[in-house]
């Protein structure tokens, strides 16, 4: 690739990162919006038109479609081992790409949000492992800053351990709805469960709502600034933490 090129996409990946951002953080406060405010209203009076819980559907969606280019241009400027940075990249791509389907597919009535719930989380854990493994190799071949690279990874791996266990939560419900439709007996049988809860879903709250987005700002940041020679050396002389994203 020629540096021209190279420097053009890196920069529209960059406009790519802050448009995913946007839209994860839209959509998670739509998201709340929703399940504050017109669902509880939804059920006691009936379905009335809604606007929080449409526009969290499509802010999801576009948030994975511009997710969807960032593992490519990471592995462009992955230096040597060409089947480990295109591992990792195929797995970011793939969440990505199965979160869109998703998404597009509830959004246009194809499936119901029951259907679409197990593929978007799937869709999250592959993107969780992506984000992990990403940031390590960003890290150790220093073309991510080392506040970022950590930033990211604890981010994925909160974010690809949380949503395993929803998923996990999911298929159980599927095989054993008897226990899902009794939560109560089924806790009794098992209060380690309620720590597990409690312990995994503050983490992946702030995985979510916080981390997710500032290391999508951050990465475009210092895709963005990043200087013209594909050289890791250049990627250190510049090197973005998290003071350079707020």
């Amino acid at each position: 690739m020629s540096l021209t090129v190279l420097v053009g996409a890196r920069r529209a990946s960059s406009w790519l990162a802050y448009a995913s951002a946007a839209c994860w953080i839209v959509g998670n406060v739509a998201a709340l919006l929703f399940y504050a405010l017109e669902l509880p209203t939804s059920l006691a009076d009936g379905m009335k038109p809604q606007v929080f819980g449409p526009l969290s559907d499509y802010a999801s969606l576009f948030q994975f479609v511009f997710l969807l280019p960032l593992p490519l241009i990471l592995r462009q400027v992955s230096s040597s081992g060409q089947r480990g940075p295109a591992a990792v990249a195929a797995l970011g791509v793939s969440g990505a790409l199965l979160g869109a389907i998703a998404q597009t597919l509830l959004v246009t009535g194809v499936v119901a949000f029951e259907m679409n719930l197990p593929l978007v989380v799937a869709a999250l854990v592959l993107i969780g492992g992506w984000m992990f493994l990403a940031n390590r190799r960003g890290r150790s071949e220093g073309f991510l800053s080392a506040r970022l690279a950590l930033l990211g990874a604890f981010a994925g791996a909160t974010f690809a351990l949380v949503m395993s266990l929803t998923l996990a939560v999911l298929l159980a419900a599927a095989l054993n709805p008897r226990a899902i439709a009794n939560p109560g007996a089924f806790t009794q049988g098992a209060p380690a469960l309620i720590v597990i809860a409690i312990v995994t879903i503050i983490p992946a709250a702030l995985a979510c709502f916080f981390l997710v987005p500032i290391w999508l700002i951050g990465l475009g940041r210092q895709l963005y600034t990043a200087p013209g020679g594909v050289g890791h050396s250049d990627w250190r002389r510049t090197p973005v933490t998290l003071a350079d994203v707020a």
